[in-house]
């Protein structure tokens, strides 16, 4: 499959499936079944309303140690696939801003 995905697509599978963890944030490395996306509710939450706060921290996940981890993967996978660098360079600022935000109301405030 990944040889057709390159001949027919012209990127790396691998690299798009590292995607998927913008959003498997709280799932301990399970499939993302229940299409969760926190990538997208942490980035828009207003920080001192902190809707998402409280799951943040029952998770225990670091989620700024893990979008770094995911901006460094973003990162090689624009080498891995130069055709699609800009997309991955897009991701890669995603991950960068949830670097900060993700947490951004648990540290500025307390619940």
């Amino acid at each position: 499959m990944e040889e057709e995905f390159k001949e027919y697509v012209g990127g790396n599978l691998k690299d798009f499936t590292v995607l998927d963890a913008f959003d498997s944030l709280f799932l301990n490395g399970k499939a993302n079944q229940e299409a969760q996306n926190p990538s997208k509710y942490l980035l828009y939450q207003d920080p001192m309303a902190g809707t998402f706060d409280r799951e943040v921290v029952e998770s225990g996940v670091d989620t700024g140690a893990y979008y770094e981890e995911l901006k460094k993967m973003m990162e090689i996978c624009q080498e891995n696939s130069p055709e699609y660098a800009a997309l991955f360079a897009y991701y890669e600022k995603l991950a960068a801003v949830l670097t900060d935000k993700a947490d951004l109301g648990v540290h500025i405030k307390i619940f």
